[in-house]
C-alpha cells in the first residue's frame, strides 16, 4: 500500500507535469503571437514601401509637368537631360526614383557612381554589373574603380580629413567617392549626397574622379 508520503510525491510530480505542460502551451502561444507580429510588419513594411514608390511616382510625374511647361522641348524627365538639382546633402530625387524602378538595395555603390559621374542610373548599373555587382548586393572598391575606368573616367587618391562623416572634408569641389566600411558616398562640392551625411560612419579613403583625356 502506498504511504501518505508516496501520494505526496505523486501529486506533486502530477502538478509538476501540468504546470510544465501549461508552461509549454504558453511558450508556443507567444511564439504565434511574435510570427503574427513579425507578418504584419512585414504586410506593414511592403504597404509603406508601396505607398513611397508612388508619392515618389507623383512627385516626379508633377516635376515632369513643370518641366513641360518651363521647357517644353525636353520632353520627359530622365538623369542625362534632366539636372541633379537636389537639397543638402540629399540624393537627387531621379536617383531615388530609378533605384526603386530596379528593385535595388545595397547599391550604395550605383547611386554615387550616378552623382559623381552624372550618367544615368542604368548606365552605372550596368557598367557594375559588367564587372561582378550581383543584383541587391554590394560590391568592392576595386569593382568600382574597374567600372569608372571602363566608362572613361579616371581615379586619384584624394586626401580628407576628419574622422567620421560628421567632419568629413576633403579638400576640393571636385567629384569624390568617400569609402567606410561596407559603404560609399558621392561628395560634390565638399559635401555627402546620401543619407549617411551627418553619421558616425568612419571615412577610410577617398577617391576623386575625372573624365579621362
Amino acid at each position: 500500500m502506498l504511504l501518505r508520503e508516496d501520494f505526496l510525491k505523486l501529486e506533486t510530480k502530477v502538478n509538476t507535469m501540468l504546470f510544465f505542460d501549461r508552461l509549454n502551451d504558453l511558450v508556443c502561444e507567444a511564439q504565434n503571437g511574435c510570427r503574427k507580429i513579425k507578418t504584419d510588419a512585414i504586410q506593414f513594411k511592403g504597404i509603406l514601401l508601396n505607398d513611397l514608390r508612388n508619392l515618389r511616382t507623383d512627385l516626379l510625374a508633377a516635376i515632369n509637368d513643370v518641366a513641360k511647361m518651363v521647357v517644353p522641348s525636353k520632353g520627359m524627365i530622365d538623369s542625362e537631360s534632366f539636372p541633379m538639382v537636389c537639397e543638402e546633402p540629399a540624393l537627387p530625387l531621379i536617383v531615388e526614383t530609378e533605384s526603386n524602378r530596379f528593385n535595388e538595395v545595397n547599391d550604395c555603390s550605383v547611386k554615387a557612381l550616378t552623382v559623381v559621374t552624372g550618367k544615368a542610373y542604368a548606365t552605372c548599373h550596368k557598367a557594375l554589373e559588367t564587372v561582378g555587382r550581383k543584383h541587391r548586393q554590394g560590391c568592392s572598391g576595386i569593382m568600382i574603380i574597374k567600372a569608372l575606368q571602363n566608362m572613361g573616367f579616371e581615379v586619384e587618391y584624394q586626401p580628407f580629413t576628419g574622422k567620421t562623416f560628421i567632419t568629413l572634408d576633403v579638400g576640393t569641389n571636385k567629384p569624390v567617392l568617400a569609402f567606410s566600411k561596407a559603404h560609399v558616398v558621392a561628395v560634390t562640392g565638399n559635401v555627402i549626397r546620401d543619407w549617411s551625411n551627418g553619421t558616425r560612419r568612419k571615412p577610410v579613403y577617398a577617391l576623386t574622379i575625372s573624365k579621362g583625356e
